[in-house]
């Protein structure tokens, strides 16, 4: 009798470990999935990040370009006006010093 509760609690023990084993393998099973998608998740994340920099930054350069051709439109008005005190040589030079500062850009 002695010899056949050991057998049981051996075969109890073995079975067990089995089960626990198979469990593991489930658990480690479904974090590796859950990890998979947070990665998928995180790139997801990381590539919208990435896109609303490029926006804002190309915002940036839109508003710089903007405000640059408000300073031109500026200077030409300024150039034009006829209270402007220079001679009409002189806004001819800064005209075309002001077309060729567009030019370069």
């Amino acid at each position: 009798m002695i010899k056949k509760r050991g057998i049981n609690k051996t075969f109890q023990s073995i079975t067990e470990a089995a089960a626990l084993t198979v469990y593991r393998r489930e658990v480690y099973s479904e974090y590796k999935r859950f990890l998979h998608q947070l990665r998928l998740q995180l790139q997801a994340l990381h590539s919208l990040l990435h896109t609303f920099s490029l926006m804002n930054l190309d915002q940036w350069h839109l508003l710089k370009t903007k405000k640059e051709i408000q300073r031109i439109h500026l200077d030409l008005q300024l150039l034009l006006t006829k209270e402007f005190v220079f001679s009409n040589d002189l806004k001819r030079v800064w005209l075309s010093q002001i077309l060729k500062d567009l030019d370069k850009k």
